[in-house]
């Protein structure tokens, strides 16, 4: 198994669709700035985040394409609408973003950075919006993926 990624016992997903999710890059608009994040990869603007947010961890979610299925932008803008809501009265705070794929074959997912979030509430919002993964960092600002199905 590699690491920096937290898998499910159980997981059902292909290699190759994990290797997508690894090899991805989640952005994050933060201060006017641009943060381009990727799995395994320390990163020096994560702990400027942290620093301005007085966090050390966060969670990067989508509601897009829910369990690996490519949905209409329509659907999926919903959807994303239902994730912001739920996690604002939940009470986090949250910045845009979003992920892609480095190869182009998969469209750019809306997603969000929610800093100051424990892991096992990241792994229930992501349950909840049937995402087959999410990213989620601790204070070592290293990005990891985590397997949900």
């Amino acid at each position: 198994m590699r690491t920096n990624i937290i898998y499910n016992a159980n997981t059902k997903l292909p290699d190759e669709l994990i290797n997508a999710y690894f090899y991805a890059v989640f952005n994050v608009f933060f201060n006017g700035k641009l943060i381009a994040l990727q799995i395994g990869q320390k990163s020096t603007d994560l702990l400027d985040i942290y620093r301005a947010t007085k966090s050390d961890c966060f969670a990067f979610v989508t509601a897009f394409n829910p369990n690996g299925a490519l949905n209409s932008q329509e659907i999926n803008r919903s959807m994303q609408s239902r994730l912001i809501q739920a996690v604002s009265v939940m009470g986090y705070s949250f910045y845009e973003g979003f992920g892609c794929d480095i190869n182009g074959e998969w469209p750019k997912e809306d997603s969000i950075f929610i800093p100051k979030i424990d892991f096992n509430t990241a792994c229930d919002i992501g349950n909840k919006f049937s995402q087959n993964a999410i990213v989620y960092g601790d204070s070592y600002a290293i990005p990891k993926l985590v397997i949900l199905k």
